[in-house]
């Protein structure tokens, strides 16, 4: 049915977390509890800031009138302490040594007022003229956290390098760019009593999670407590102010409506000389008065990612420059600005719809491209309402176009219609295997990180395993670690409490909590009564429904967590608890369960832990239950769950007959796929194969964004981001089998017999950042692959012809034909299955020399593709640049989806690095197109 009103909600900027609320409280003329602190009347009332900014003028925030009940004596005193405070600053006196240095107590009062104004004035970006003079030089004193030791740091701002600095080592800062959350009070908690620091320096804790460069670890935290509450004020909004414009600016380089507001934030920062913010300088207007020369010109644009070949500025800036006299004031810095964010191939595409002797795009032409070209379900009053919306002048311009086609309206993935009512076994759950660590199985940090970033991105089974650990005092308490390696612990609780606190954020669907139990009977009591007073009425101990032999819906289990672990038959007491250990096999068919000798490398047969009838209790909906094979009694129960290594259940499913039984096994019962032991370095699997046999949970290293953990993360992107998405009909109970023989028609479901053809012109990419490996002598050529994943390539074909009938070296390498046949041809079922890690096809478009900014392909690839009734066909984008020395080209971002997600139609694909972490201001723009032959 068409859509009788717009359905995407208007793009708005993406928000720190918790800047919103700071933000709010800023533009809010009502601060008087904030103020009276610091000498400033409860009642005074302040001036909202103006929208927009003048070049050379700092935002800043001025009471406008003191009401009748304050008195000149506190004005007077305020104006005093600004007085002396500006004075002391621009003394230099602070010691470099990380204290005060010469300020008496009365100056550091005097700076707090400083500061606190300041404050005030970031309702807009800051830039060197508005930034708190105190984070430029010296620095805010704070008190800086490592296991190691507690020392006093100067913490301060260089805006040029964008980075945040502490002492006088070169090591020693973080790049803003690379923050990924701030976090404070209750929301730093675990971290605090990490360290053991009291709760008394709760409202002045910092902790600030960021990312550097390493494939491994890379989740870093800095923590710092303030001396006092003014500065964890300022120096807290200070950095989100930071992080929420950086996004704002690096975003604004795609829309066109805000020119002008981008010319004048990068001139304010890069181009006008710094001076300390006093009167004269803040009434100061430079529009005319600084220039940018052309080097300056170049060196603005690589501090600005923009990646461009310098003959090409050349060009625009002589274009700009009406003068001639070699250097751009404002102005022309604005139109400068302008010409280089402009579209050549949007604007071609508007071109092309303008019909002769009009000079804007009608509303018919736009009507025909939203329901001809992006194959859009809507009426034609939502199509007057997105025209009228993005005509600013009533007719829709070049740039009007533009900002349509970037906006969230043409979002690249289709909205998928969610049911949540069904059984916990008929639907795929993003899962994680090992959920703590940070790095490597062998040699890593274990973090409570691991299960904030894994629930942040929609995971919801995730792993605990839980071992002996020793408290401060020398006593015994459970702690979560990869047991008998070199990986660190970290505290029960604080893992639960972590998960508690972030489990319901993206989703409101039930967590699965996999314990993989190791320690003895009181840690393991202890840990039950740890889950109970801290997950509450949360936490599932008895069926909903004791009736009832089927799984509860996700629907039924919103804000639940629900517990895997093995059943114990009796109750034991901890003597008996101690004697009943067995020296079988382990009690699943799970390769976890066997211990790893660092120096050797190799699995080591252990005893099997006896579970505690306390902990067992928690078993309710997911059971872990040992596997014998699939005709016992115990493969029945509605509850149970079997646990296999990738590398097990590829086994099975090369044998027909056991095909047949998993899955049949898994229509109506729950199982669970993690990565081998042998995979030391955390690589992951391919999923595909076993998403095709009907698997739930296929459990990732979330900690390495890798191929298998892409195309793991590409199946739950789409919708609400739930975490759990329905498996396709073909993999779930109550289709009809009235062949006599069930198990070949239940095989023959997984063949590949659905053809579809698909076409996909790879345009451009916007704003390329240029890899740091890359060394500044390197040309930055940067190209497209396209891999898919799953199926049969029939035919393909490229268009090799670049604008201008340039012959380029695109190509199309066609993979994984002989082992993808069809049934027809007389091979095995179990050999439809995409059961390695590599593409069908890969398609591969030229390089474009010096260009990362805006490179222009305009490349197009078709093929015809055999799918089977799950059609689990998924497509990953790779923009690399090209080496010329070296054995790899280097990868600058990645874009994966299902295939049946993607919308037809030209969309824009956000980037993402090779952590994970979306590029704001990076995009491919394609053109996608589906037939169903």
């Amino acid at each position: 049915m068409p859509k009788s009103s717009l359905q995407p909600s208007p793009q708005s900027p993406i928000m720190v977390p918790g800047l919103s609320r700071r933000l709010s409280l800023l533009r809010n003329t009502s601060t008087a509890e904030d103020l009276g602190d610091i000498g400033i009347p409860k009642d005074a009332k302040f001036t909202p800031l103006s929208p927009k900014m003048s070049p050379g003028k700092s935002a800043a925030y001025e009471p406008s009138e003191v009401s009748s009940h304050s008195s000149s004596e506190s004005d007077g005193r305020l104006k005093k302490l600004l007085r002396r405070t500006s004075n002391a600053l621009r003394s230099g006196s602070f010691s470099s040594e990380g204290s005060m240095g010469n300020l008496a107590n009365s100056k550091d009062a005097m700076a707090d007022v400083n500061t606190k104004l300041d404050e005030l004035r970031i309702s807009q970006p800051l830039d060197k003229r508005s930034m708190p003079v105190v984070l430029l030089n010296p620095g805010i004193e704070l008190l800086r956290i490592t296991h190691r030791k507690k020392v006093k740091r100067l913490f301060r701002i260089d805006m040029d390098t964008n980075r945040l600095l502490w002492n006088n080592k070169s090591s020693s800062y973080l790049s803003i760019d690379k923050i990924r959350n701030i976090r404070a009070g209750d929301d730093a908690k675990n971290y605090r009593e990490e360290f053991k620091v009291s709760s008394d320096y709760k409202d002045l804790w910092i902790t600030i999670i960021y990312n550097n460069e390493q494939t491994f670890n890379n989740i870093k935290a800095l923590h710092v407590i303030a001396t006092r509450k003014e500065d964890f004020d300022v120096f807290l909004t200070v950095l989100k102010n930071l992080l929420y414009f950086k996004v704002e600016m690096n975003r604004s380089f795609a829309n066109t409506f805000n020119n002008e507001y981008l010319a004048t934030f990068h001139w304010n920062n890069n181009v006008l000389p710094y001076h300390p913010p006093v009167q004269s300088d803040i009434n100061r207007v430079s529009k005319t008065g600084d220039r940018l020369t052309y080097e300056g010109v170049v060196k603005l644009t690589k501090k600005l990612n923009i990646n461009v070949d310098t003959d090409y500025l050349g060009v625009i800036f002589k274009q700009v420059d009406a003068d001639h006299n070699g250097y751009l004031n404002f102005d022309e810095f604005k139109y400068f600005v302008k010409l280089l964010r402009q579209r050549p191939e949007v604007m071609a595409l508007y071109d092309g719809m303008i019909r002769p002797g009009e000079l804007y795009l009608s509303f018919e032409a736009f009507k025909n491209f939203i329901v001809d070209v992006q194959h859009e379900d809507y009426d034609e009053s939502t199509i007057k309402k997105l025209y009228a919306r993005f005509s600013q002048t009533g007719e829709m311009s070049s740039d009007d176009f533009t900002d349509f086609m970037i906006s969230s309206y043409t979002a690249a993935l289709r909205d998928i219609e969610e049911d949540f009512s069904r059984p916990l076994n008929e639907y795929f759950v993003a899962s994680s295997h090992n959920t703590y660590l940070l790095g490597r199985q062998i040699k890593g940090s274990s973090s409570v990180e691991g299960y904030i970033r894994a629930l942040q991105r929609g995971c919801r089974c995730i792993e605990i395993d839980i071992w002996d650990g020793e408290t401060d005092a020398g006593g015994k308490c459970p702690v979560v670690t990869h047991g008998r390696t070199f990986t660190t612990s970290i505290d029960f609780k604080q893992v639960i409490e972590a998960i508690r606190k972030y489990s319901f954020i993206t989703s409101p669907f039930p967590v699965i909590l996999s314990l993989e139990v190791r320690c003895t009977y009181e840690n393991q009591v202890k840990a039950f009564e740890t889950m109970v007073e801290v997950l509450g009425d949360t936490l599932v101990t008895t069926p909903l429904d004791e009736t009832s032999k089927m799984l509860p819906s996700p629907q039924a289990l919103k804000h639940k967590f629900l517990v895997k672990v093995k059943k114990t038959n009796k109750a034991l007491s901890n003597a008996e608890f101690q004697s009943s250990a067995s020296a079988s096999t382990p009690s699943s068919m799970s390769e976890d369960n066997s211990t790893l000798i660092p120096s050797k490398l190799i699995p080591k047969k252990t005893k099997t832990t006896k579970i505690s009838s306390e902990l067992s209790s928690l078993g309710v909906y997911v059971v872990g239950t040992k596997f014998t094979n699939f005709s016992l009694p115990e493969s029945k129960t509605f509850n149970h769950c079997f646990s296999f290594s990738d590398r097990t259940l590829e086994k099975m499913i090369k044998v027909d007959e056991k095909l047949a039984a998993v899955l049949k096994h898994n229509r109506k019962y729950l199982l669970r796929i993690y990565p081998s032991q042998f995979r030391f370095s955390s690589s992951n699997f391919n999923p595909l194969p076993f998403w095709e046999v009907g698997v739930q949970m296929v459990a990732t290293n979330w900690q390495l964004f890798d191929r298998g953990q892409q195309i793991n993360e590409a199946m739950f992107a789409v919708g609400s981001h739930s975490g759990y998405i329905l498996k396709p009909r073909s993999l779930r109970p109550g289709l009809r089998l009235t062949d006599n023989r069930k198990q070949k028609n239940i095989v023959n479901l997984s063949t590949y017999d659905t053809v579809k053809e698909y076409t996909f012109t790879i345009i451009s990419a916007q704003q390329l950042p240029r890899p740091k490996e890359l060394k500044s002598s390197v040309l930055f050529d940067p190209y497209v692959e396209l891999e898919v994943y799953s199926g049969k390539i029939l035919t393909c074909s490229v268009n090799s012809t670049l604008p201008g009938g340039i012959v380029s070296s695109a190509s199309m390498q066609v993979g994984r034909s002989d082992s993808s046949s069809s049934s027809s041809n007389g091979e095995e079922p179990s050999s439809h299955l995409a059961t390695d890690q590599y593409p069908c096809a890969t398609f591969t478009t030229p390089s474009i020399s010096r260009n990362g900014f805006n490179p222009v392909w305009n490349q197009k690839c078709s093929f015809t593709l055999m799918s089977n009734a799950a059609d689990l066909t998924f497509v990953r984008f790779l923009v690399k640049c090209k080496v010329s020395s070296g054995p790899n080209d280097i990868l600058i971002g990645v874009y994966c989806c299902k295939l049946e997600y993607l919308k037809r139609g030209y969309r824009h694909l956000s980037l993402v690095d090779s952590q994970g972490e979306e590029f704001i201001f990076s995009s491919l723009f394609v053109k996608f197109d589906e037939t169903i032959i």
